[in-house]
């Protein structure tokens, strides 16, 4: 957890836009994840997490769960009451093919 810890470090030190993570509640724990998320925006750092559902969706802005069957849900944490917007792959159009 130490070398997670460091990792965190080198990316605020670096001071990208944005940084992707995945899955960080198994690198730093659930209980520290707060923090390192509150640190990131502290120095105005952007991130995109990927992980499981059962970390607490209060911790980000927004969250997009996708189901099983393609299905998903985009879920805004903002002031007030979150709220819950569904969608279906069926509301994309299928890209165009090429020239065959």
């Amino acid at each position: 957890s130490e070398q997670q810890l460091l990792a965190v470090v080198r990316v605020i030190l670096a001071a990208p836009r944005f940084a992707v993570l995945d899955r960080p509640e198994t690198a730093v724990g659930a209980e520290r994840l707060q923090g390192v998320l509150k640190a990131l925006s502290e120095f105005s750092i952007a991130y995109i997490c990927f992980g499981r559902s059962d970390v607490p969706q209060e911790l980000f802005d927004a969250v997009l769960d996708i189901h099983a069957d393609g299905s998903w849900t985009w879920t805004e944490h903002g002031q007030g009451t979150p709220t819950a917007t569904p969608g279906t792959r069926e509301k994309f159009p299928a890209a165009p093919k090429g020239p065959d």
